[in-house]
């Protein structure tokens, strides 16, 4: 049933954002809240551990939570898709990948509206890791 996963345990594709985007901070002013605008603007503030964040990139309506990976290939990673042991139901309809689904705090897809607010607008990076069920780690990265 899961194909997948009979190769591979952990799947986590991430995705880094712009590098050149000046750092803000959350802040609270009033009735205003600035959120930062990627996870590598939270790891260039001083946030190093991976953990929940929410961020709203520069043409998002609105702030999202997002799981930020700070540890592999220098930080500043987030995590838009992660399988572990198939217990989140990947097969789904279109409007479901475009909204994402699951639970950062376990299997998720982050969606694809989201992915077009952080990627669509500027330069990104994009970095798989793949861990098998005997701990074999793989990666691969574009830019």
């Amino acid at each position: 049933m899961y194909n997948c996963l009979n190769l591979l345990s952990l799947l986590i594709i991430t995705l880094i954002c712009p590098h050149n985007i000046s750092s803000k901070e959350q802040s609270t002013t009033l009735d205003t809240i600035h959120y930062p605008q990627s996870c590598k603007e939270i790891l260039k503030s001083g946030q190093n551990a991976s953990n929940y964040y929410f961020i709203q990139p520069k043409h998002a309506p609105e702030p999202f939570p997002v799981l930020c990976n700070m540890h592999s290939s220098d930080g500043g990673w987030t995590m838009i898709l992660k399988r572990i042991d198939g217990s989140q139901d990947f097969y789904r309809d279109w409007n479901s990948y475009k909204q994402g689904f699951g639970n950062l705090a376990g299997e998720f897809w982050l969606g694809l509206e989201k992915l077009h607010y952080m990627a669509g607008y500027e330069f990104a990076e994009l970095l798989f890791e793949f861990v098998d069920w005997d701990g074999l780690q793989a990666d691969a990265h574009y830019d």
